[in-house]
């Protein structure tokens, strides 16, 4: 079983749903991978204006999916469904435990809709401030796949350096440059019919959400937002949440580059530390991308690239090898 973005958190839901029919005790679970899945929300660092206003409107204009993803819901005995999906006293979790192999795909940078350590089961994110001071190591058979990541040394550092002073990569940066003058320069004029068009958009679809919500369950139209879920959040946006556990104790001589942040909340600890209990491989992705995201998967035409077609050839060759050593088992 595999699902992309909002479809692995689909699927684990669905998993406990069909193991609770009794779908399992017929077919043998063997794969599971999510690939970009906001396993623990979507709640993006607060270091930023982007991840202030994201979280602000994604909680508020996205319906019911924009509160589930923002753990402010009330799934089932007060919980964010999310936090009881990831509960192992929870029929998702078991039947979760029973596939022989579980795997996340998760991009390292240029993902601007799933933070890092949601899809790759982290609890911290050595990659936010970047990539330009590691040293990063890609598969030769699939070049966007992450081989080795560790600290650039001077020489790397000179090397790369060196790398950016030659013509395309000064032609490309100055390329980049322009556009984002341009865009910045031009924004005032763009920028506040835009803005107006796509809330509207936006509002109208909220507002034909909650009444198909109400339709369904006319009991409880709308969710309401637990305490606790509240007090973490306003927590989490003035960047006073702390937390101690780290699901992968790491030497500090091994992994001398980890840095101190922490970008998650309590609650969310709380889900990563329930499902580590699991064993899941971990694929590190690097896509040169103003969307890494939709280009994980080449989601569209615009957004299929080069880094694109060698992540799903990962996926597709190596998900064919593990079914058939699994099966074989």
């Amino acid at each position: 079983m595999a699902g992309y973005s909002m479809g692995g958190l689909m699927l684990r839901y669905a998993i406990g749903v069909l193991g609770k029919a009794g779908f399992f005790d017929q077919v043998e679970p063997l794969l599971f991978v999510s690939l970009a899945t906001p396993h623990l929300g979507a709640c993006h660092p607060p270091s930023t204006l982007f991840g202030r206003g994201y979280d602000y409107l994604c909680s508020r204009v996205l319906s019911r999916t924009g509160e589930q993803l923002q753990l402010l819901d009330t799934f089932d005995s007060k919980l964010p469904i999310l936090a009881v999906l990831a509960d192992p006293n929870r029929e998702y979790f078991q039947y979760l435990a029973q596939f022989k192999a579980r795997r996340v795909y998760a991009n390292i940078v240029n993902d601007r809709t799933v933070p890092y350590c949601s899809a790759a089961l982290e609890a911290q994110d050595d990659f936010h401030d970047g990539i330009q001071h590691l040293a990063i190591s890609c598969d030769t058979t699939y070049p966007s796949i992450v081989a080795d990541v560790h600290p650039a040394d001077s020489k790397q550092k000179q090397k790369k350096k060196k790398k950016n002073k030659n013509f395309y990569q000064k032609l490309k940066r100055f390329g980049k440059k322009t556009l984002r003058f341009t865009i910045y320069a031009t924004a005032p004029l763009w920028f506040p019919p835009a803005a107006v068009l796509v809330l509207s958009f936006i509002g109208i679809q909220c507002l034909l959400s909650r009444l198909r919500l109400a339709m369904l369950d006319p009991d409880r139209p709308f969710e309401t937002v637990s305490t606790a879920s509240s007090q973490d959040e306003r927590q989490y946006l003035l960047g006073t949440t702390t937390a101690s556990w780290s699901p992968q104790q790491k030497d500090d001589e091994k992994q001398p580059f980890r840095s101190d942040r922490q970008p998650l909340t309590s609650i969310q600890l709380d889900m990563l530390h329930d499902l580590c209990q699991l064993e899941w491989d971990r694929v590190l992705v690097c896509i040169d991308s103003l969307n890494a995201h939709a280009s994980m998967v080449c989601r569209e035409k615009a957004f299929t690239n080069h880094g694109g077609r060698a992540a799903v050839r990962h996926f597709v060759d190596t998900t064919l090898a593990s079914l058939s050593l699994a099966s074989l088992s």
